[in-house]
């Protein structure tokens, strides 16, 4: 018989919330229920202690079969990983172009660092994951020989029911984006089209925006907002914990999306999993996301987006078809975005790395590409 595997897993950060940590609990998860060891290490740690992460300590790492580090930004101990005997693999979220931090000499740097890492890593190993088939492009580009997918979480058959509602009881509609205050995230658009709403629309608009907040950001925020006197018409929203969230979901009326750089988007799918017709700028990894469902916006004006808003929530037949597309593409992802996908890419690899004498395990061809 013989000796079980084990994959560990490293990233510089974890924290509730996190997306890359969430990620990581999900994997852990995944590859313990096909009978693979390993576990979580982090240099800096907010997660509680229910997540099961722990500190990174060199000599912990030396019992496994692959190292998994994720890669997101600068990570101060890379080097040391690196130049550990182990079998290892980076899994790439995208990093984050360091002009959109001009306003954060910290984060700009990470960024910048990150991205040189890139070179570290492609010199140190032939593997590498990515999250999306965005982020493998940009790998091979970069000269990976080995890229494939790993998917971010276990995306079950959705058991919501959570018919759209155009107008609650106040006569307002209410948009929602979910995702991190900062520049990137593009906030400054979404109060510029909800200002164009509630000026021309044909009834009156919210904003909720959900996620933690970079403060100076906010601040410049804050201004336009006192500026289009939108005061009453935007609530910010952190720090919820899932059934808040999932009440975001339910309460809105469409999600909006104007984020000008995403290496997957998870908020998209989750908005398509309650019913909620999204409308996002087809920008970075969105339109790999979204596929053919939803309602893609190619304008960056504004006004012209408002229209579109504006227009569709107003018709209940264009609402049912982009319905009906989203529902689609959310069961295409169920075959990629699950344990079983993870299990099969992980399983493959080890396998190859032990008994490197046989023929690699290919997977089905629709589980391939996301």
């Amino acid at each position: 018989m013989s000796q079980p595997f084990t994959v560990h897993q490293y990233h510089p950060y974890t924290a509730p919330g996190d997306a890359i940590t969430q990620q990581m609990v999900f994997l852990r998860h995944a590859f313990r229920d096909a009978s693979i060891g390993g576990e979580i290490f982090s240099s800096v740690n907010y997660a509680p202690e229910a997540y099961q992460i722990r500190q990174f300590v060199p000599a912990r790492l030396w019992d496994c079969d692959l190292l998994l580090i994720h890669h997101s930004q600068g990570n101060p101990q890379l080097d040391l990983l690196l130049n550990m005997p182990l079998n290892k693999a980076m899994v790439y979220h995208n990093i984050t172009p360091a002009h959109f931090f001009r306003h954060d000499g910290e984060m700009s740097r990470l960024a910048n660092q990150g991205r040189q890492q890139l070179e570290s890593f492609r010199a140190s190993t032939s593997l590498a994951f990515a999250v999306s088939e965005f982020n493998a492009e940009e790998l091979r580009a970069m000269g990976f020989a080995d890229v494939r997918l790993l998917p971010l979480f276990d995306l079950k058959p959705s058991t919501v029911n959570s018919p759209f509602g155009p107008i609650r009881e106040d006569g307002v509609r209410t948009l929602l984006f979910v995702g991190r205050v900062c520049p990137h995230k593009n906030q400054m658009q979404l109060l510029e089209i909800l200002y164009y709403l509630n000026r021309f629309g044909t009834t009156k608009y919210r904003l909720v925006l959900v996620g933690k907040q970079d403060l100076l950001y906010r601040r410049y925020l804050d201004e336009l907002i006192h500026l289009w006197k939108l005061e009453d018409w935007v609530e910010f929203r952190t720090g919820l914990n899932t059934v808040q969230l999932e009440t975001c979901y339910r309460a809105a009326d469409a999600f909006l999306c104007v984020s000008q750089h995403e290496g997957f988007c998870v908020p998209l799918l989750e908005a398509m999993r309650f019913d909620l017709p999204v409308f996002a700028n087809l920008r970075a990894a969105i339109g790999e996301t979204l596929g053919n469902a939803g309602v893609q916006i190619t304008s960056h004006r504004s006004e012209q987006i408002a229209e579109c808003v504006d227009t569709i929530l107003s018709d209940p037949k264009a609402l049912e078809v982009i319905l009906n597309s989203q529902g689609e593409r959310v069961a295409e992802l169920e075959k990629t975005q699950c344990a079983a996908f993870a299990q099969a890419q992980i399983r493959s690899v080890l396998t190859q790395m032990r008994f490197p004498e046989k023929k690699f395990l290919e997977l089905p061809a629709e589980q391939q590409q996301t």
